[in-house]
């Protein structure tokens, strides 16, 4: 029936009842329903019905009473649901799967999913389980579906560790990649620290000194990386080169050459731009500094003698030919009239080319015309020389030149230029103005341990020369040992620590001797041995803390943890009900941790290997792994018409085939005997066959698989000529004849009438022997067709040497007793 109530807004509302109730005319509720089957049904009781016509809409009669949602079997319910399904017998109604279920059912395998079960309901499954890494849950893009998301191009290199460059490798997917890992940003470069790092790769000392453009001396500056650097010294200078601001200055010879001069002092900028007075040499005579016809400044050249001078230097007189002192070809007319010098008296005589003077013996001093010689005088000789001296200009004099009186006349430097005072502690050395070099004066400290000694180099700064690397020393550290001078004037130890006091001691230092000196904490001293399996833990006196020692047992693979609480007992974390395990036997899969720290799986067989398999095992994954034999194994293909059976390497046994012949008649059977060969069972020699021959009889096997017969007997003058059916029978051999007619008893006898073939009788022509040709059979007789005794009238003639029958008169010749026309 329906009820009816008003809602909060008055409005009416009709509320379907779950049976079906009816009333008569009356009003009254009775079983009127229960008599007008079809019409309405009350369905809470299960009124007696005998149909389903009894029973009202949406009711069926099972077992004699209408129900709805009742059954009697499945095949009343619709699927999913089954009859008792849900629980209650005889009703239409559907178990819901586990979770788990609805994961394998659906292919799932981590991660929560919300999806309809086994039953069409939408249900909510907390998780699938969980993956292992790299693998993430929907990280192969398919949800609720383990798999691994592959790594970006800078992922893989982070990961690999490289920033630079190409790399090959397998990412975290176990996919093979090549990739580019970039570039590096100046002034770092790729692989210059490491491969595929970046790095800056750190300039040698002389890549160092060459950037800054320094050959010797030290340098303080940044190299190419931007670290700033120290260098002692880019290199010395090879002598007698000196070194200035970090250039090899070259030497005065260098710079004389280079600036293309070769006599005199010069000023001058050197390579270094250091303004340097250097002496370029002196001539090899007669060249002379500055001379020549050029006159070039600090050049060597020759000038040449007057005709009067060279005359003199020749000694001769007229038409004289000679070479002057610059090797000049010279042609003169030489008179007497110009003494050589004061010491000789003119006009001169000329005697055969030669000037001859007599001396001036009144004459003082002379003049040699040399510049460096002073004190002349006259010589016996009639020449004039004097004391020679000379006047080279030192560093701090621009000039130098001799005045021909023993003195030089001397033009200073001026006194800013640089110079050498010769003494190694002094710098900055100048020339004074007055031809004189001084420095300013410094000194250098008092040498280390580790130097042997402190020299001043001239320039401002010290060379300290080290001492050897066996020296010892002491490095000032207590936590160092052997120390030795490093080659560097430094003091280097080998640094060594002494731990941090434990709990157990009051304080350790360092010996000097590379050991450490430990001050112990008394043995009543609680502490803590960080080991769980131990407790009451103390000091035992010795700088050791130590507690009794207890073990728990090591953690399964359903457990997530197993340890000691420190106390003496264990503290035991089980793993959940969702971990996977390995329960140890392969042949389980879908192995599981249940909560309660063991594991489980559902367990399956696999069948036994076979002949060409070596093993068949559980992989644990609910399959079978077979390892199967190699192709040299011997094996039974189980068909004997195979030979040299073999397994294949794929696990079946496969041999060559060939076959054998079918059984003859006298063989039962003929089989393969799987070597290749075939085996023959023979017949028994009782066995009646066919030879094949049928002149033979009767046939019989011979056990031997061959069929034999009896052959028929010969006779005198008569051939077998048996027809086949197995009986002998005879032919006359010619021309012999059975004349008493029991040829297959005896034979064939001689025909004693040459006539006649057969024993007095012919029946044709052919039977007449021995030449048809001659003869015919008449009545029985054999006659001779060329004589008279013919039998017909005509027909034959005879050429002479044979006879022969006439066809026409075309054939006709001569004949004795023929007639062709």
């Amino acid at each position: 029936m329906r009820a009816r109530r008003r809602s909060s807004t008055g409005r009416l509302v009709v509320m379907a009842l779950s049976f079906c109730a009816c009333l008569d005319f009356r009003g009254a509720e009775d079983d009127y329903c229960a008599r007008r089957p079809g019409f309405c049904q009350d369905t809470r009781t299960g009124r007696a019905c005998g149909g389903d016509g009894d029973c009202g809409s949406g009711a069926k009669c099972c077992e004699g009473r209408c129900a709805i949602g009742n059954c009697c079997g499945d095949e009343d319910c619709t699927a999913p649901a089954s009859c008792g399904g849900g629980g209650t017998a005889k009703t239409c109604g559907c178990a819901p799967e586990t979770d788990q279920d609805s994961c394998q059912r659906l292919n799932k395998d981590c991660g929560q999913m919300s999806a309809l079960d086994n039953c069409g309901k939408f249900r909510n499954v907390s998780t699938c389980g969980s993956c292992v890494d790299p693998k993430t849950c929907g990280g192969g893009g398919e949800p609720n579906r383990c798999g691994c998301t592959p790594e970006s191009d800078v992922e893989f290199c982070v990961r690999e560790g490289k920033d630079c460059g190409p790399i090959s490798g397998t990412d975290r997917c176990g996919v093979g990649r090549s990739v580019n890992c970039g570039a590096c940003t100046a002034p770092l470069t790729c692989g210059a620290a490491a491969p595929g790092k970046c790095g800056c790769g750190a300039q040698t000392d002389s890549q160092f000194c060459a950037s800054y453009g320094k050959t010797c001396g030290p340098l303080k500056a940044n190299d190419s990386c931007g670290a700033l650097r120290d260098l002692a010294s880019c290199g010395p200078c090879a002598s007698p080169r000196n070194c200035f601001s970090g250039c090899c200055a070259e030497s005065d010879p260098e710079m004389c050459v280079r600036l293309g001069k070769d006599c005199g002092r010069l000023t001058a900028a050197d390579n270094c731009g250091q303004s340097r007075n250097v002496d370029c040499g002196t001539c090899t005579p007669p060249k002379t500094c500055g001379g020549g016809p050029d006159g070039g400044l600090n050049v060597c050249g020759c000038t040449p003698e007057s005709d009067a001078d060279l005359c003199n230097t020749a000694g001769s007189c007229g038409a004289t030919s000679t070479t002057d002192r610059c090797g000049n070809a010279r042609s003169l007319s030489c008179t007497c009239n110009n003494p050589p010098n004061v010491c000789l008296i003119g006009p001169g005589t000329c005697n055969a080319g030669t000037c001859s003077y007599p001396l001036n013996l009144d004459a003082g001093p002379c003049d040699d015309n040399k510049p460096c010689t002073y004190a002349d005088r006259c010589a016996s000789d009639g020449g004039c020389s004097g004391t020679a001296y000379s006047c080279a200009p030192n560093q701090c004099q621009d000039t130098s030149a001799c005045t021909g009186d023993g003195g030089c006349a001397v033009t200073n430097s001026p006194a800013s230029r640089s110079c050498d005072d010769g003494i190694a502690c002094t710098y900055t050395d100048r020339c004074n103005g007055d031809g004189g070099c001084l420095g300013a004066a410094y000194s250098c400290r008092a040498p280390t341990q580790c130097e042997d000694a402190v020299n001043c180099d001239g320039d401002g700064g010290c060379i300290a020369v080290n001492s050897p690397t066996t020296r010892a020393c002491n490095d000032g550290t207590a936590c160092s040992r052997t120390d030795r001078c490093d080659g560097t004037g430094g003091c280097t130890g080998t640094a060594y620590g002494c731990p941090a006091p434990n709990q157990c001691q009051d304080s350790i230092s360092c010996d000097g001797d590379g050991g450490c000196i430990a001050v112990n904490s008394p043995t009543t001293r609680a502490c803590n041995d960080s080991n769980s399996c131990t407790h009451t833990d103390r000091c035992n006196g010795s700088g050791v803390c130590a507690g009794t020692a207890y073990s728990c047992p090591a953690a399964n693979q359903c457990q997530d943890s197993v340890t000691c609480n420190g106390l003496g007992g264990c503290t035991v974390i089980n793993s959940p009900n969702t971990r996977v395990c390995n329960d140890g036997s392969a042949c389980t899969h879908t192995d599981r941790c249940n909560g309660a720290g063991s594991c489980s799986g559902t367990s399956y067989t696999c069948p036994a290997p076979n002949q060409c398999q070596d093993s068949v095992t559980c992989n644990g994954l609910g399959g079978c792994t077979a390892v199967n034999s190699p192709t040299t194994r011997v094996c039974n293909d189980s068909n004997a018409c195979s030979h040299t059976d073999r397994c294949n390497g794929s696990g079946t046994c496969a041999g060559t085939a060939y076959t054998c012949p079918a059984p003859n008649q006298c063989q039962d059977s003929v089989t393969c005997d799987g070597l290749g060969g075939c085996s023959v069972v023979n017949s028994t020699n009782t066995r009646a066959c066919n030879d094949g021959n049928g002149c033979t009889n009767p046939d019989r096997c011979n056990g031997s698989g061959s069929c034999v017969g009896q052959t028929c007997p010969s006779k005198p003058n008569a051939s077998n000529a048996c027809t086949g059916t197995g009986s002998c029978e005879y032919v006359c051999n010619a021309p012999w004849d059975d004349c008493n007619g029991n040829m297959n008893s005896d034979g064939c006898e001689a025909n004693t009438n040459r006539d006649n073939q057969h024993c007095g009788g012919c029946f044709a022509a052919t039977n007449c022997w021995p030449d048809v040709d001659r003869y015919e059979c008449c009545g029985g007789t054999c006659r001779d067709l060329c004589n008279t005794n013919a039998c017909n009238s005509c027909g034959f003639f005879q050429d002479g040497t044979t006879c022969n029958q006439c066809f026409g008169a075309t054939n006709s010749t001569p004949n004795a007793g023929g007639c062709c026309p």
